[in-house]
């Protein structure tokens, strides 16, 4: 969409909503910007009770805690679609919802007041009849296309408001759920049926309806496995949005769900990905078994986890009875388990440290060099461009060597790109150098650096510093990928070094004694970070 229809889109809905609001958001890459072309990342939390509560739970006493004291700038708002209608404990109210819908728009309202932003989520389904039903179930149903239209139509291309189309899709494939089709939904809850069938438009269909409205407002996706797993999303199952402002994928994190590595890592460097719902708590009898894995290190770790991948999140709950809590009664005081860590977290992120990725200039993407000539193969190791063990994608850069190809000592150019043979990649708009790596083999100091344009490429004053990579990621050497982020300034020389003219990269190695192993390389480029502008 162009710059000039996104702003009239925006002083229209500014004019039609009648308030202030903020800036309008859209995906780029694997992140969000602003107009302006800069990064926001929103942080912040659910806050739970419209979709069992047409009047909710304290409501509007928590958004303004959330939005103040805590920092948070964006929320998680659960509704049901048949609280929107006015269905609620077995009846139809006689307004037909229009009090609940009424909320709701103060809601949205004060948030945007606020300067922040909000996310409509449908949480509660119907299984296709209305009034029947009225929970938590596998996927949305023919209803769901009702209720997203009515909501679309309602907040469409409002800067403030983002739809997320579905809570927790589970236990179906994923063809239907992209695409939609018959669910057989067996659920050992009576309170939600022991057997239910119905049909799903799926999530395409659910995104086709928001958009047939007008709306191009912002969409969020959530995975399979109770919104958790990601993986089908660079299999062949991502959303098709032409004329949107962007779709992000959500993965749900509780600390039952392991492995981020696989389930959710992989999708980062190509889509956004957004954290819906995370949370932790201590387990008591009466919980369900396969939750019973509560420790103290989770809290800081998953937060960690969304920090150094730079996604944006909203924390599970910002109410005293939905676990996992965020605060332990009316009066807002954190929960010493995952409040506290929330709370301390929104703070230290909130304005000029919330950073992220503007924009990539990605070098080897797992398909293709996009920025140069490609890869220089060393003589005495053996380069394999298209392993199949990729970090996303089909293929990653694989580099062997065993004791007929090593080094003692400074080992440079066993592995390097050519930006551009003549002219050279100009990289002074970039902040940072990312790539993926995997390697399996003993601990070595790796190293990198940069070369410029010039009539002698291999003396000092035509390249960057070396730096040693392990500085910036400690865990390198356990067999599994781990997304090395190094910051320009580290390589940059105070004189000599041309940022404009790069025309190679060089990774390398020092080892005193034999070295056997394998290093895969995957999603290499240079990144601009920029600062959050949505204070």
């Amino acid at each position: 969409m162009s710059a000039r229809l996104d702003a009239l889109l925006s002083c229209w809905a500014l004019a039609s909503i009648g308030y202030a609001a903020p800036a309008r958001l859209h995906v780029v890459g694997n992140h969000l910007e602003n107009p302006k072309g800069q990064l926001v990342r929103l942080q912040g939390v659910n806050i739970p009770s419209l979709e069992w509560d047409p009047k909710g739970n304290h409501f509007m006493q928590s958004l303004d805690t959330a939005l103040g004291d805590w920092k948070a700038k964006l929320i998680r708002v659960p509704l049901a679609q048949d609280v929107w209608f006015g269905y609620y404990k077995g009846s139809r109210a006689k307004d037909k919802g229009l009090a609940h819908r009424n909320l709701v728009d103060s809601v949205v309202r004060r948030i945007a007041e606020k300067g922040g932003y909000v996310l409509l989520d449908l949480h509660w389904s119907d299984g296709g009849k209305w009034g029947q039903n009225v929970a938590q179930h596998c996927m949305p149903d023919d209803n769901s296309i009702t209720f997203w239209k009515d909501i679309a139509k309602r907040y469409a291309n409002n800067s403030a408001v983002m739809f997320d189309l579905y809570n927790e899709p589970h236990d179906v494939n994923w063809d239907v759920w992209q695409k939609g089709g018959l669910v057989d939904e067996r659920n050992g809850d009576p309170t939600r049926g022991l057997h239910l069938q119905y049909h799903t438009p799926g999530m395409q269909a659910m995104l086709d309806a928001v958009r047939s409205t007008g709306a191009h407002n912002v969409v969020v996706a959530g995975g399979l496995d109770w919104a958790y797993d990601l993986r089908g999303i660079v299999q062949g199952h991502s959303l098709t949005d032409k004329i949107g402002q962007g779709v992000m994928y959500a993965t749900h994190i509780y600390p039952w769900k392991k492995d981020w590595d696989t389930h959710v890592t992989p999708v980062i460097a190509k889509f956004p990905v957004f954290v819906g719902e995370v949370g932790t708590k201590p387990w008591k009898p009466g919980d369900p078994p396969h939750e019973n894995v509560y420790t103290e290190n989770w809290a800081p770790d998953v937060l960690a986890y969304i920090q150094r991948h730079q996604l944006s999140w909203t924390a599970w709950s910002f109410h005293p009875s939905a676990s996992p809590c965020l605060i332990s009664a009316w009066d807002y005081k954190p929960t010493p388990y995952w409040g506290k860590y929330v709370k301390e977290a929104l703070a230290q992120t909130s304005g000029a440290l919330q950073s992220g990725v503007a924009r990539t200039n990605m070098v080897w993407n797992g398909e293709s060099f996009t920025a140069g000539a490609g890869w220089v193969n060393p003589t005495t190791s053996v380069i394999q461009r298209q392993s199949k063990d990729a970090h996303s994608g089909t293929s990653a850069v694989e580099l062997t060597f065993d004791d007929n190809a090593h080094w003692i000592g400074a080992g440079w150019n066993w592995l390097a790109f050519k930006t551009s043979p003549m002219f050279g990649t100009d990289i002074t708009p970039s902040t940072h150098f990312t790539f993926w790596m995997k390697a399996e083999s003993q601990a070595v100091p790796l190293q990198i650096n940069l070369l410029c344009n010039g009539a002698v490429l291999d003396t000092p004053e035509h390249h960057t510093d070396k730096v040693t990579v392990t500085k910036y990621c400690a865990d390198l050497f356990d067999g599994k990928w781990h997304k090395v982020t190094i910051p320009l300034v580290d390589l940059k020389q105070p004189h000599g070094f041309d940022p404009h003219h790069v025309v190679e990269l060089q990774l390398g190695f020092v080892a005193d004694k034999h070295v056997q192993g394998r290093f895969l390389f995957d999603d290499i480029g240079f990144e601009a970070w920029a600062a959050d502008a949505i204070d």
